[in-house]
């Protein structure tokens, strides 16, 4: 099998520690989208892009592990980039970081036992 059949392999369903992890990524994505579009933020738009960008490449089954192994630094980069922005949108920011830490919690439990 060459890398790219591997990439494009099918995966096996989505079991309920891929759901939650597909709804965290939804939630994150969702909140950069609607502070993008509400106060122009060029680069929050690009950030929710990338993690709705991640479930569209998860329904389009390519290899999760992949997925998983892209989506921990991925995320990290995320909470690191708004500490260094002075820890904008406190409020809504802690909830998104929660959401976020908690995904990189997953994804990783996901990228170690898958």
């Amino acid at each position: 099998m060459t890398t790219t059949e591997q990439v494009l392999s099918r995966g096996n369903g989505i079991g309920t520690v891929q759901g939650i992890a597909l709804v965290l990524t939804v939630i994150t994505g969702s909140i950069h989208i609607y502070k993008g579009l509400g106060y122009g933020g060029i680069p929050l738009l690009l950030a929710g892009a990338g993690f709705f960008g991640g479930v569209a490449l998860f329904a389009l089954d390519v290899q999760r592990r992949w997925l998983y192994a892209l989506g921990v630094p991925y995320t990290i980069a995320q909470i690191i980039l708004w500490f260094e922005m002075g820890l904008p949108y406190l409020r809504l920011g802690l909830f998104d970081k929660a959401v976020q830490t908690l995904l990189v919690v997953i994804l990783t439990f996901l990228l170690i036992t898958e």
